[in-house]
């Protein structure tokens, strides 16, 4: 098992857009910041092909503007 967390900016006036896209993501749950543009990833996969895949979806998400990680932790 896998547990990271992410600093999540989104692209200027894309923020709205990148939440519910990140939402819409299982296995990653989204604390969008107060000030807005950034959000608070916390992600958790079963085993490394589930992380692998994650990463990919992450990395499709065309409203991020840069993801950077915070914490990882692998059980």
């Amino acid at each position: 098992m896998s547990i990271k967390s992410y600093l999540c900016y989104a692209i200027t006036d894309r923020f709205a857009e990148m939440v519910n896209e990140l939402k819409s993501i299982t296995g990653v749950d989204v604390h969008p910041a107060d000030c807005g543009g950034m959000a608070v990833l916390i992600t958790e996969t079963s085993d490394k092909d589930s992380e692998n895949q994650l990463q990919e979806r992450l990395g499709s998400v065309q409203t991020i503007q840069s993801l950077a990680l915070v914490y990882g932790h692998e059980l």
